[in-house]
């Protein structure tokens, strides 16, 4: 077991592990690997557990972890993991792991980890299976290893010595039976085996497909889409660091910090790293001279300087850089570069690229860029050198931006410490902040007035055409391009940017280029006897291009073939180093593809050989990859604003589809027409098998998808777009609605719709995008139809012989939605006529918004039925305003068609309504709609349409009484004139006032509030508690009556009103009220009890008990006389005399119920007024009174203030601020001074808080002498 532990006074534990694993996956080639299956019980899904005796701990996956709930040790140990020459940093959790062994338990801790590796499908030969105990059952299927076993825990687990099968294969005993370890002996030995841990990882090759296709993903421009928030901040970040500097035309910025970034020193850790790397070099002279002539680069141009401090503070943020270098010995200029890995983690867990925003992504499209580099014809490139070198960082920032270098004293000292001042490569920000830097520069100098029509064009060419730190553009004539050439170096300069590697097609251009801006150069041996330069084969951002011929070249891929190992690794491998972002060679590209799909349908692992035709094909395309030298496409395609662009799909359902754009440009010397490939796409069938017809569609889905981004990028009209296909279905797709046909066509055929292009049709022979769905050799890629398309592109138009499409032998049912038959229903009911009535909805529905609400539920129903599934999904789950809308028009139709059909017929047929007619006085229309309006006489005023022209509905109708009502209640109740107003804002409806009249008395709410008032009168106060309830009354009937009041114009019509609360939680000072609620409602609990009484009778009851109470006796009326004074005597100046009890069979024949009815209302009154007489008569007997006589109160008296739900000694202490007398002179309540409090319950300094109590709930604690009121701030 390999364990270091760091520097003692640094308290800085790094684990150093030693790791024999680390490819994936591994079991190829015949090797098997020590694996147990454990399962914790019987039904739980198996864990494997690698046995690896060379690793010094072991380890188990986050997952697995969790699954086997594993107690965590300790939490973010730092880690330095190596296998074979390479070590890894990184951090984890220790836990605690607990496997239970048959007759024992093993107990061991590890290190967490996402992942370890993955195992292919494995079995052993059948007497092995039969003759052994082995762990798991064989064929094992591919798997994940989930816990690596070290050598800690190795001998716990091995019982015994090993079975011996061969001298290569053995079978090792464990507690949960045998498992399989060695090689298959079976092999031939001779077959020659690759190093498993020097393989490709199959991630970075699938990242790495990944990039390269999304170069063909559409829409290419990615500006339109929402920032996120993380770039939404990295914009603010910049706008507030990005300084440019006037004096020296430096930018300066600081680097885009996260929130709280969590950064710990990694000295150690970054020194173990370059101790290796000095190793390396000592081995490979070579490397090694390169590698510091590379960094002596660095020190001589004065990005990085020198740190003093020797011994590096542990306490201080800093953060240091490992680097490396990356090598192409086939470069002409830089053969080393040095990369420094920002993304290096620390103990935290976090890097300097984690605690970083990258920033927006500002880099241009590389499609775009290139194909406007094809229609220059004078080309020119330049390479902004050293970019990121060329922006200064802020001072604060620089110490995260330190690395190591060995020292010049020896080997004994330690290495000097160096940061940059500069932006670096590697960081994630830098690339944002760079190309902010240039947009900075453009944007100052557009709107500065000094700016010229040249240093315009130059600032759009800066924009559009500068990818990163490459310059890729061009002009028309060689005057243009010299303009363009110094206009860029101005410009970019002024931010202390320089522009260097310039390559261009022409010797003139490049002869004004000073030689040491000059990219290398070669001899061009032209027909003049001189010899002249021109500029070697460079590469314009990833394209091989040879300035003397101006041709695109593919001579990069000469070496690939030796990389070739016949495996599906090596397929995707080769495939992820073919470039080509313009498809010129995509034809030969998808025979690889094709292949690489044939791998994954017969489920091929990724070291798995190659066998049968897979494998031929697979050698035949390799062979081709030479023959790729051989390819010249011409770079510059004539173009003008009369040109032309025609774009060509196809598919084939054995291998994929595509589409071809050529340029079309009139050549007016020699009255023809020159035809160029200008770029191509080829896509690989999906792997679900789908029709043809589908395939050709979603090429021609392609054609459109590439004719937008023409128009996009090059700015060219529809006029000048053309689009071909050779499927007849396809195009009588298109011609149909895609509500019509099943989703996936229709989807498809409603984009190509919307881009509004038509489609024409062309011969399968004729279409060059037949070569680009089928695929082929190097040869087929210099065939005339791929290079230049169909020959009628060179003829004028009228000479084109084109094929006609025959739509009548295409199956109408292609592709054609199933059509939904809807039957429409009508309800109706049968009268006692026999004669059948029409059920109308409205009157199913008591409110206007029941009614509304209803009808566009079914306009919208009937929206989603007749919708594809999709547009379904998009839908909202409830009616819109527009299905509202329908409905209103839909039921005010209705009501006019039923009451004024013969005016609507005369309006339809042009005739006038006489005056004398129902509705002649109102000079009625028919709008756009079909909905009757008034004419009338205000056309000429400004009043809006729906008031100049109000809708005309019939009185008789229940749309109209709806309307009415909903108007009374929106408008808190209004009365009549109010209601007919507010209608008439867009409603004509006859005999309004009536309407509103019989709507105010339909009122249940109206009708309540009137009861009381008209019959006892407005009261001028109210008496209650301070419920919640009550205070919520009073706010709502003072707004009532202040708006009431601003409508009156006589004084002395006011209405005035009064509410009065007794004093807060003293129920007693409304004793008079509160005695006679409970006198009432007492006995009526007591007596109706659970009896069955309808509203009615129970508004009977009430009644008949309020004419009781209100004749008890108050007092006699004198000591001569019976005679006794009651309430209603005071209001009413009259008794209350009850209905007579008795009934008389003669005078009333009613059901017999009635009278039962009757007689059990009267048992109740009558039961409820002995209970409650007998009551309140006992209690006239006594007054009950407080008649002892205790000291009062005075201002500033300290008491206990009462509180129910606490201890006494918890009372709170008050001062009295101010006593309050009753009717009778004597103190019946306080306001309370109460000291004020903080959050946790303390007294603070401040306002004192004042409440009112009675003084029952008060208790003196002193007195203070007359005469003495101290000062509530003094006491408080």
């Amino acid at each position: 077991m390999v364990c270091q532990i760091g520097e003692p006074e640094l308290h800085d534990q790094v684990e150093e592990i030693v790791q024999c694993y680390m490819s994936n996956p591994i079991e190829t080639g015949g090797r098997i690997l020590p694996v147990i299956c454990y399962r914790p019980h019987a039904k739980s899904k198996p864990i494997r557990i690698l046995m690896d005796s060379a690793s010094s701990h072991s380890f188990i996956t986050v997952s697995a972890s969790s699954y086997l709930h594993c107690p965590i040790v300790e939490r973010e140990i730092e880690l330095a993991i190596k296998s074979l020459k390479t070590t890894r940093e990184c951090t984890a959790d220790k836990v605690s792991i607990t496997l239970d062994a048959r007759n024992r338990v093993i107990k061991f801790n590890a290190f967490t980890t996402p992942h370890i590796l993955s195992l292919e499908s494995l079995d052993l030969p059948t007497h092995i299976k039969q003759q052994y105990k082995l762990n798991e059952k064989f064929p094992r299927p591919p798997c994940d290893v989930d816990i690596l076993v070290g050598i800690g825990e190795y001998w716990r687990m091995i019982q015994q010595v090993a079975i011996r099968v061969s001298d290569t294969f053995v079978l090792l005993k464990t507690p949960w039976g045998h498992i399989p370890c060695g090689t298959d002996w079976t092999r031939d030995s001779r077959e020659t085996e690759e190093p498993t841990c020097l393989i490709t990882s199959t991630e970075r090759i699938a990242k790495a497909l990944e990039q390269q296709w999304k170069l063909e993903e559409f829409p290419f421009d990615n500006s339109s889409k929402e920032l996120t928030r993380d770039e939404m901040r990295a914009v603010e970040l910049i706008e507030n660091v990005l300084k440019l500097n006037e004096k020296t035309s430096r930018f300066q910025t600081g680097l885009l910090w996260r929130e709280d970034p969590e950064l710990k020193n990694n000295y150690h850790g970054v020194k173990s790293r370059l101790d290796q790397r000095v190793k390396q070099l000592e081995r490979n002279p070579e490397l090694g001279r390169a590698y510091k002539k590379s960094m002596q680069e660095f020190f001589d141009s004065g990005v990085v300087e020198k740190v003093s401090d020797r011994q590096p503070d542990k306490t201080k943020d800093v953060y240091y850089l490992p680097h490396r270098a990356v090598y192409d010995m086939t470069r002409v200029t830089t053969k080393c570069r040095i990369v420094f890995d920002a993304s290096a983690k620390t103990a935290t867990g976090k890097s300097l690229n984690n605690c970083l925003y990258p920033g927006p992504p500002l880099q241009l499209n590389i499609v775009a860029i290139e194909l406007r580099f094809r229609l220059r014809k004078y080309a020119l490139v330049g390479d902004i050198s050293k970019m990121f070198l060329n922006i200064d960082v802020r001072e604060e920032d620089r110490d995260f931006l330190r690395f190591l270098w060995p020292s010049n004293k020896g080997d004994g000292n330690p290495p000097d410490i160096f940061r940059f001042t500069t932006l670096i490569f590697g960081a994630t920000d830098s690339p944002f902040q760079a190309l902010t830097c240039l947009q900075k520069i453009v944007q100052r100098k557009v709107e500065s007035n000094t700016c010229t029509k040249l240093e315009k064009k130059v600032c759009e060419i800066i924009k559009n055409n500068t990818y990163v730190d490459d310059v890729t553009t061009g002009g028309a004539t060689r005057e243009e391009t010299k303009e363009l050439y110094h206009g860029i170096k101005k410009v970019l300069q002024a931010g202390h940017f320089f522009v260097r590697k310039w390559a261009t097609n022409d010797p003139t251009i490049l002869r004004s280029i000073p030689e040491e801006e000059r990219a290398p150069t070669e001899a061009l041996y032209s027909r003049s006897p001189t010899e002249e330069e021109i500029s070697a084969e460079t590469s314009t951002l990833g394209v091989r291009w040879h300035p003397g011929k101006d041709v695109i070249v593919f001579n990069q891929h000469g070496r690939l073939k030796e990389e070739n190992k016949n495996t599906k690794t090596s397929v995707a491998s080769l495939l992820a180093k073919l470039y080509d972002p313009l498809g010129l060679i995509s034809p030969f590209v998808l025979i690889a593809r094709k292949i690489m799909k044939t791998t994954f349908q017969e489920k091929l692992g990724w070291k798995d050989k190659l066998e049968g035709k897979m494998l031929s094909d697979w050698e035949a395309w390799v062979e081709q990859i030479q023959c790729l030298e051989e390819l010249e496409f011409p770079r510059f395609v004539e173009n003008s604003p009369s040109s032309e662009y025609h774009i060509f799909g196809d598919a084939s359902q054995k291998t994929g589809f595509g589409a071809v754009v050529f340029v079309r440009t009139p050549d007016t010397k020699k009255r023809t027409y020159t035809s160029k490939l200008l770029m191509a796409r080829s896509k690989i069938a999906p792997m679900k098998e789908i029709s043809v017809p589908n395939l050709e569609l979603k090429a021609a889905l392609l054609v459109s998808e590439l004719a937008t981004f023409l128009m996009t990028e090059l700015t060219i009209t529809k006029e000048q777009i053309h689009c071909w296909s050779d499927s007849e279905v396809t195009l009588w797709w298109l011609t149909k609605n895609p509500n019509h046909l099943t989703p996936f066509v229709g989807n498809r055929v409603e984009k190509i719709q919307n881009v509004k292009l038509p489609f024409q049709y062309i011969s399968t022979k004729e279409n060059p995008a037949d070569i680009a769905s089928r695929g082929c050799n190097v040869e087929g890629l210099k065939a005339e139809l791929w290079l230049k398309g169909p020959k009628f592109l060179t003829l004028p138009r009228e000479k084109w012989e084109l094929p006609k499409v025959d739509f009548s032998k295409i199956d109408p049912k292609e592709g054609v939605r199933k059509q939904n038959i809807f039957t429409y229903v009508s309800l109706t009911r049968p009268l006692k006529g026999g004669t059948d009535k029409r059920v109308d909805l409205d009157h199913y529905f008591s409110s206007y918004d029941q009614l509304m609400r209803h009808t566009a539920t079914l306009y919208m129903c009937v929206e989603k039925w007749r919708s594809s599934k999709d547009d379904r999904r998009r839908m909202q789950e409830n009616p819109t305003r527009a299905h509202y809308a329908r409905a209103l028009n839909y039921w005010i139709k209705a009501a006019q068609e039923k009451y004024y059909g013969k005016e609507i017929n005369l309006l339809q047929t042009k005739q006038t309504i006489k005056g004398g007619k129902r509705l002649g006085s109102l000079n009625p229309f028919l709008d756009k709609e079909g909905i009757l309006r008034v004419g009338g006489r205000l056309q000429q005023s400004a009043l809006p349409y729906s008031q100049k022209h109000p809708i005309i509905l019939p009185k008789q109708h229940q749309l109209s009484k709806m309307l009415t009502e909903r108007a009374h209640v929106n408008n808190q109740h209004a009365g009549i004139d109010w209601i007919h107003f507010h209608l008439r804002q867009q409603y004509w409806i006859e005999a309004g006032r009536q309407l509103a009249r019989s709507a105010i008395h339909r009122c249940h709410a109206c009708n309540k509030q009137n009861r009381m008032i008209n019959t006892r009168g407005m009261p001028k106060c109210m008496y209650s508690d301070n419920a919640k309830t009550f205070k919520r009354a009073e706010k709502e009937i003072k707004e009532t009556l202040e708006h009431a009041n601003k409508s009156m114009t006589i004084l002395t019509e006011k209405y005035e009103f009064d509410w009065r609360y007794s004093t807060e939680l003293a129920p007693h000072t409304g004793g008079i009220w509160e005695r006679m609620v409970k006198a009432v409602k007492s006995p009526l609990m007591k007596v109706v009890k659970n009896a069955l009484l309808t509203y009615i009778e129970m508004t009977t009851i009430c009644k008949e008990i309020e004419g009781q109470v209100n004749d008890r006796p108050l007092h006699e009326e004198s000591t001569e006389s019976f005679g006794v004074i009651t309430p209603s005597l005071l209001v009413l100046g009259r008794k209350i005399r009850p209905w007579p009890d008795r009934f008389d069979k003669t005078e009333l024949q009613q059901p017999n119920d009635l009278r039962e009815r009757w007689k059990h209302r009267k048992a109740v009154v009558n039961q409820f007024w002995r209970a409650w007489s007998s009551r309140y008569l006992l209690q006239q007997q006594q007054r009950s009174k407080w008649q002892e006589k205790k000291p009062d109160v005075k201002q500033g008296d300290l008491v206990l203030l009462e509180k129910e739900k606490m201890k006494r000694n918890q009372w709170p202490v008050a001062r009295v601020a101010e006593v309050k007398m009753g009717r009778d002179n004597k103190i019946r309540s306080v306001i309370l001074a109460l000291p004020p409090r903080d959050t946790e319950g303390r007294i603070k300094r401040g306002t004192p808080l004042l409440i009112t109590r009675s003084i029952h709930n008060i208790f003196p604690l002193e007195a203070t002498r007359e005469g003495e009121i101290p000062e509530l701030e003094e006491t408080l």
